[in-house]
């Protein structure tokens, strides 16, 4: 509340996600001086808190109105389009709403939704790759890869769906099927005498 100005509003909306409305404001310049220089330094202030010194950085997504969307419901979507955009880039950072952004929030929702489909409809798969020492005669094990085939996106690149997995929480129980998956094939290969050392 510090950083913006008498007549603007911060609210927290839960977690750790907070919305500033700016009131006023004419142009983008304005807004990326409260956001950028004013807004995100404050926040990277260190804090005390029970002796311990804590850093914390601040994703930013922005949205204008009446540019970028006339109602708040869209207002909203539009700023956290563009706050999951910083992070996909690193993190602690600013980025204004882009029509770009909003089908890669369109396509985020939609891997989301696959994932909470792929468990129940055995739609995930492990392939298996060997691992052979430098002469190649001697197997040291294998690497279990993760892969999705949804039947409502297609084959999906781990690259896709892994980070979208760990964002909602639906890492956990992917990451508990991969361990159970691999333990029953690592079973199955050593009750038909395939020798298998390892599985990372």
């Amino acid at each position: 509340q510090g950083a913006v100005r008498a007549g603007d509003t911060v609210a927290r909306l839960g977690g750790d996600e907070f919305v500033v409305v700016l009131d006023g404001v004419h142009t983008v310049d304005e807004i990326a001086d409260i956001a950028g220089q004013r807004l995100a330094p404050r926040v990277r202030e260190p804090h005390a808190v029970a002796g311990a010194e804590l850093h914390v950085s601040c994703s930013i997504g922005i949205a204008v109105w009446p540019d970028d969307a006339k109602d708040i419901e869209a207002l909203m979507r539009h700023a956290d389009a563009a706050m999951y955009a910083t992070k996909a880039d690193g993190r602690d950072g600013v980025r204004f709403f882009t029509p770009e952004l909003n089908d890669r929030a369109q396509r985020r929702l939609q891997v989301e939704s696959a994932l909470r489909h792929a468990l129940e409809r055995h739609e995930l798969r492990l392939h298996y790759q060997p691992r052979v020492d430098a002469d190649g005669r001697r197997m040291m094990g294998v690497e279990a890869l993760l892969r999705c085939e949804s039947a409502a996106l297609g084959p999906m690149a781990p690259g896709s769906f892994v980070p979208v997995a760990e964002e909602t929480g639906l890492i956990v129980p992917i990451g508990a099927w991969v361990i159970d998956e691999a333990c029953r094939q690592w079973a199955a290969w050593a009750a038909a005498g395939v020798d298998v050392p390892q599985i990372s």
